[in-house]
C-alpha cells in the first residue's frame, strides 16, 4: 500500500503531535469528501521536529537574526539604543521578499511621515521596517510573522546541528518507506518543505514517491536555494511527480509560479485560494477539494 508521510513547518512547537496529525488528517478527508478517502490517509505519518526547532531558535536567534539587539554589556547605561542588527542571511531574505513581490521604492515608503527619506538596503532597519509594512499592508499582520519566519530560516540553515537534527527526524518514516520498498505520498508545508526536498534529493532512486506535494513552501526565495544540498534546485530522481501548492497572498510563496527558471523542477504549479483566514494556513490548503483529489488519486481506492 502506499504511504502516505506529511512534513509540518515552523511554528508547531509546543502542540501534541497525534493532535497535530489528526488536524491534516481531519482537512484532508474533508477535502476528499467522506466517501473517497483511501486507507492511505488514515494510516498517515508525521514526523515531529516543532520543539527541536523552536529550541535551537530560541537560543541560537539572538545570536543570528538580532531583531532588536540590546546594547552591548560595556556601552554606558545610558548610551542611546542602537538600530537593530540583521545577519547577512536574514538581509538577503528580507531582499528576497522585496524583489519577489516587487515592491518600488514609494511602495515601501508610502506609509512613512511624509518626507521622510529612507537609505534603501536591507541593512537600513528604518527600511527594513517599512518594507514589512508594505508586506503589511497586502496581508495584514503579515510582516511580524516573517520576521519570525527568517529566525526559522536562519536557526535551520545556519545554527548548529539544527538542520542535521530536523532532517534526522524527518527521515525515519522516508527511509523506512524505501527499506521496505513501499511508495510514498510526501507532502510537506512551509519550511518542512526544505528538509523534505533535502531528503528526497539524497535518497534519490531508493525511494518511490509517486506525488511530492510542496504546500506553502519555502523554496521559492532564492536565499534558501543558494543553502540547499545540492545548491541546484531540481525534481528528486525518486519523485514522478511535484505538485506544488500555493496562494498568491501567502508570504511565504514567493516565487512566481511562471518563473519555473527560478523555481525549476515543478511539474505544475497549483494555484488556489486558501479559504482559511491565514492564507498560509495547512488546513485551509488541505481542505481544498482539488488539492485533496490530487492528493487522493496516488493514494489509491477508497475503503
Amino acid at each position: 500500500m502506499t504511504r502516505l508521510v506529511f512534513v509540518h513547518g515552523r511554528a508547531q512547537q509546543g502542540k501534541d503531535p497525534v493532535e497535530l496529525l489528526r488536524q491534516w488528517v481531519d482537512a484532508l478527508t474533508e477535502g476528499l469528501g467522506a466517501t473517497n478517502v483511501p486507507p492511505a490517509v488514515v494510516a498517515a505519518t508525521m514526523p515531529y521536529y516543532g520543539d527541536v526547532l523552536a529550541d535551537w531558535v530560541g537560543r541560537e536567534s539572538p545570536r543570528l537574526v538580532t531583531y532588536g539587539a540590546p546594547a552591548d554589556a560595556d556601552e554606558a547605561p545610558d548610551a542611546a539604543p542602537r538600530d537593530p542588527e540583521l545577519s547577512t542571511l536574514a538581509a538577503e531574505l528580507i531582499r528576497d521578499l522585496e524583489v519577489e513581490l516587487g515592491l518600488t521604492y514609494d511602495d515601501v515608503t508610502a506609509g512613512l511621515p511624509d518626507g521622510e527619506a529612507v537609505t534603501r538596503g536591507p541593512v537600513n532597519w528604518a527600511w527594513v521596517q517599512a518594507t514589512l509594512a508594505a508586506l503589511d499592508r497586502r496581508v495584514p499582520a503579515a510582516g511580524r510573522g516573517f520576521l519570525r519566519f527568517v529566525a526559522d530560516v536562519e536557526a535551520y540553515l545556519r545554527a548548529p546541528y539544527v538542520g542535521p537534527d530536523i532532517r534526522q527526524i524527518v527521515a525515519e518514516p522516508l527511509t523506512q518507506a524505501a527499506a521496505e520498498r513501499e511508495p510514498v505520498v510526501v507532502v510537506a508545508h512551509s519550511l518542512g518543505s526544505v528538509p523534505a526536498y533535502e531528503l528526497l534529493r539524497e535518497l534519490g532512486t531508493t525511494i518511490e514517491v509517486p506525488l511530492f506535494v510542496t504546500v506553502g513552501s519555502a523554496l521559492g526565495f532564492a536565499t534558501i536555494q543558494r543553502h540547499l544540498r545540492p545548491p541546484a534546485l531540481a525534481r528528486p530522481a525518486g519523485v514522478a511527480h511535484w505538485l506544488n501548492v500555493y496562494d498568491p497572498r501567502d508570504p511565504v510563496t514567493l516565487r512566481p509560479p511562471g518563473r519555473a527558471v527560478g523555481f525549476p523542477g515543478v511539474d505544475r504549479h497549483l494555484r488556489v485560494a486558501n479559504p482559511h483566514r491565514d492564507p498560509h494556513g495547512i488546513v485551509g490548503y488541505l481542505g481544498h477539494p482539488e488539492v485533496a483529489l490530487l492528493i487522493g488519486r496516488h493514494l489509491g481506492p477508497a475503503a
